[in-house]
């Protein structure tokens, strides 16, 4: 059980609307909460917070909360750059599929199925348009590879396995976590630990 999971129940208990994005650099948040935690006695035990148990050993507690906002801004930043990688999958996916457009209506608009396969084409700007319109490309190359042999500039064949290739890396990265709840997740985390910090230090005085 990761630290996050040990505070999952104390993370969603916190209302929507005390839910903070960090003021200042995790990094730093992260080193002054890990800085108190050296200098809290052992048995240093804290004021009771809603949801949660009436007392418990802070240092524990709050090493706790340093892991699970390690763990949620790390998990969120590697989503982050993720994302970013899938924004440029993305057009690559989009340019493929006008490539293959292109091709097809140079090469089989006198197949009146094959065009109307063609102009049915959602060119959409979902991720699930892009991905169906890219698997129809590839069924209409594959069916029409005759009517492609004398465009000397388009390998049909290569394309097709392209299409069919990018489709399925689409898919694959739809059933990836989501930046946006990462990112939330984080903010619970840090929202949970900067609570932590504050009550302790308020004790501790």
């Amino acid at each position: 059980m990761t630290p996050l999971d040990k505070l999952h129940t104390a993370l969603c208990a916190i209302a929507p609307f005390e839910v903070a994005a960090p003021s200042q650099p995790m990094e730093v948040v992260l080193r002054d909460a890990h800085l108190l935690h050296r200098r809290l006695r052992p048995n240093a035990m804290r004021p009771h917070l809603v949801g949660m148990r009436t007392t418990s050993n802070a240092r524990d507690e709050l090493l706790t909360a340093v892991a699970a906002a390690r763990e949620a801004q790390d998990r969120w930043l590697m989503l982050r750059d993720r994302d970013d990688a899938q924004l440029e999958h993305v057009r690559a996916a989009v340019a493929l599929r006008v490539e293959i457009m292109v091709a097809c209506l140079r090469n089989v608009a006198h197949e009146p199925a094959a065009l109307a396969r063609i102009e049915g084409i959602a060119r959409g700007c979902e991720v699930t348009d892009l991905i169906e319109d890219l698997e129809t490309l590839a069924d209409i190359l594959d069916q029409h590879r005759a009517a492609f042999e004398a465009d000397e500039a388009f390998d049909a064949s290569a394309r097709a396995e392209a299409a069919r290739c990018t489709a399925s890396e689409l898919t694959d990265r739809l059933t990836e976590p989501d930046p946006d709840k990462a990112k939330a997740l984080r903010d619970r985390a840090y929202t949970y630990l900067t609570s932590l910090v504050s009550s302790l230090r308020a004790a501790s005085h």
